[in-house]
């Protein structure tokens, strides 16, 4: 079974961190995703406002 949890503000800069390092291979680059973490960092913040 899968469980989800909301991430915590505090845990925005590990996941981006996480995000970048993923994304910076070719086999598993996302197009809309960068690779830099400070940018995927605020597109957390700024772009996802759907979810409290």
């Amino acid at each position: 079974m899968i469980e989800y949890n909301l991430a915590k503000k505090e845990d925005i800069k590990q996941i981006a961190r996480f995000i970048a390092e993923v994304n910076s291979k070719e086999e598993s680059h996302i197009g809309y995703c960068g690779t830099d973490r400070e940018e995927i960092e605020n597109s957390l913040i700024e772009d996802i406002t759907d979810i409290p």
